[in-house]
């Protein structure tokens, strides 16, 4: 996982506009394949992980711009705290949001953020940390063999780049969070480069993940449109719906 993560393409788009282009064709046709989705019962979860000051919101926002919002569900903020003290399992939030047949559920923070920060922050024993990594493998699977498309993306920046987009944080309002969040990681890289691989790698075994490098904001939004299209259009044809063609999503 270490060696996919240093292989992704971190550069500059060449040309911005050809990709503004491509971002705004694929948002149409997303709308297209949700109501295709809606007419075959297919069921999909989208899970958009990544570094803070990644731009996961900006991507989430480009993902549904043009979505139905009657037929999806955008699960944006932290899940539940306390549940182990409550005696629940720790993904009953997330099964709770199991979609319906037809529906979209978007994650912003899914189960492998919680599963980083107890790692990270919560310090989780070894033991502990693996039996929750194979509790998120077993629902992903139980998930597909039900029929639901899963598809995940992890979007991904080097040190480098994630200390220049700290500093463009500093004066944007409500972005506490996420710049503690961000000082944490940059604190203590290697133990969170290390846990993200890990977590990557042991999470993998449920659903695949697609790894989109970030450094230009703009080609990430694309990359992700596009795995996630690609993802819906595949779902569609394993049910025998006929896709539609260029012109109905325009």
């Amino acid at each position: 996982m270490r060696r996919r993560l240093d292989a992704l393409d971190l550069e500059p788009a060449a040309d911005r506009d050809a990709v503004k282009d491509r971002i705004n064709l694929l948002q149409r046709r997303l709308a297209v394949l949700q109501r295709a989705s809606r007419e075959h019962q297919l069921a999909s979860v989208v899970v958009i992980e990544g570094w803070a000051t990644v731009g996961k919101r900006a991507i989430l926002h480009s993902l549904v711009e043009r979505l139905d919002p009657r037929g999806f569900l955008v699960q944006a903020g932290d899940v539940d705290a306390g549940l182990d003290a409550d005696g629940l399992p720790w993904m009953w939030p997330f099964w709770q949001r199991t979609p319906a047949r037809g529906a979209f559920v978007i994650y912003h923070r899914s189960w492998f953020a919680q599963l980083l920060e107890e790692r990270l922050e919560h310090g989780k024993t070894t033991a502990t940390w693996s039996r929750r990594c194979a509790d998120a493998v077993h629902y992903e699977r139980l998930l597909v063999d039900d029929g639901t498309l899963v598809t995940k993306i992890f979007l991904h920046l080097d040190r480098a780049s994630m200390r220049k987009r700290l500093e463009t944080l500093r004066d944007e309002p409500r972005a506490e969070a996420r710049l503690a969040r961000a000082e944490r990681t940059l604190s203590a890289w290697k133990q969170a480069f290390e846990a993200v691989c890990d977590g990557l790698a042991r999470t993998e075994a449920g659903c695949p993940w697609h790894l989109v490098g970030a450094f230009d904001g703009r080609l990430a939004r694309l990359r992700t449109l596009e795995r996630v299209a690609e993802a819906i259009e595949g779902g569609l044809e394993r049910r025998g719906a006929q896709l539609p063609d260029d012109e109905e999503a325009t």
